[in-house]
């Protein structure tokens, strides 16, 4: 594989409906899509599996296509009736009816229903322990006790794998009380031993029980990186890899979304109102030949340098090229680049995509 395509199996692309998706793919070499509720509204479940098998035709190597179908309050495909009889329960209400037997009942109807359609991962189960019913996070988890959000998500991921459908546990290292940041950022001020005897326990056995990937959250865990979001902190990567023996890929969260878009703002802010450009002490250089010695601004970048192996972006035009840029800068190893994406295609080997 050259570098370009290397580096565009990394990109798991939020699509947003503006361009042709497969000429997108075929020419960026993309590792992938997630596809939201619009993408299926209207659609019958012909025109859904004629849509994903056009995508999939245009490429060398075939997409991860992705949905969060959790249930509940995030469901993007069983909330039309063309596609599926009934929305999917939340993850608590699964549970409260039947426990773990309810769980992988339900993954198994969920694995059917988006296998049928094309659409080979969930990005699911949820395996955020809640701190109260007041949370950002709580209708979308089974609640506030470890030990049921170990079961579900346990139980889930075993189901998903009998039929062969990718799992991801989300959102590392565990939203826990924090506010949403599809919004902005946001920051947890626990302890490290509060993730370690509780919010830890979910992501533990659902990596044991063999799940695919691991998401990783934009929040800024204060026990574990006080100044970078987690998604973009090399120090939460290394708790996944070193101290949970994770070594299959690992997500970002949307990097489109407001805490990245804050951070990054700030990044601008504080360049802008530096009194000394220690790149250009006299001031004299133009702005456009400005460089980016450390890669750090660029979310891409960053989420590379930290420990993601995909990137979920919706601006892949410029992203792409920024990464391709700091590997010739040598700010990117191509060996981590390697890395990731070896990990990358032994997971669509074992969804039976690459034979």
């Amino acid at each position: 594989m050259t570098l370009e395509e290397k580096i565009g199996q990394m990109f798991l692309v939020c699509y947003d409906g503006s361009y042709d998706p497969a000429e997108e793919a075929s020419l960026h070499h993309l590792g992938g899509y997630v596809f939201f509720g619009d993408y299926f509204q209207g659609r019958s479940r012909e025109d859904v599996i004629s849509g994903i098998k056009k995508i999939q035709n245009r490429t060398k190597l075939p997409l991860i296509t992705a949905v969060d179908e959790e249930g509940g309050s995030v469901i993007r495909v069983s909330g039309y009736p063309a596609l599926h009889e009934k929305p999917f329960s939340s993850p608590s209400q699964v549970m409260a009816r039947g426990g773990i037997f309810a769980a992988k009942d339900d993954a198994s109807k969920k694995a059917d229903m988006l296998l049928d359609l094309g659409i080979n991962t969930n990005l699911a189960p949820v395996c955020d322990v809640a701190q109260s019913k007041k949370d950002y996070i709580y209708e979308r988890t089974t609640g506030e006790d470890p030990a049921k959000a170990t079961a579900y998500a346990v139980s889930v991921v075993a189901a998903s794998k009998e039929k062969k459908l990718g799992t991801c546990l989300k959102h590392f290292p565990g939203y826990g009380g924090s506010s949403d940041t599809h919004l902005g950022m946001a920051a947890d001020n626990r302890p490290y031993r509060e993730f370690a005897t509780s919010d830890f326990m979910p992501f533990f056995f659902g990596i044991r029980a063999g799940a695919d990937s691991v998401m990783v959250s934009h929040n800024i865990v204060k026990a574990m990186d006080p100044d970078l979001p987690a998604s973009l902190s090399k120090k939460v990567h290394d708790i996944l890899r070193k101290d949970f023996g994770f070594d299959k890929v690992i997500i970002t969260d949307d990097i489109s979304m407001g805490a990245i878009d804050d951070l990054f703002k700030a990044k601008a802010f504080l360049d802008e109102t530096d009194p000394v450009d220690k790149t250009d002490p006299t001031g004299e250089k133009d702005p456009a030949d400005e460089t980016d010695p450390a890669g750090e601004r660029d979310p891409a970048v960053m989420a590379v340098k930290a420990g993601n192996d995909l990137i979920c972006t919706r601006d892949f035009r410029k992203q792409i090229p920024a990464v391709m840029d700091a590997v010739k800068k040598g700010i990117i190893s191509e060996k981590q680049i390697n890395r990731s994406v070896k990990r990358i295609i032994d997971w669509k080997i074992s969804l039976g995509l690459i034979k």
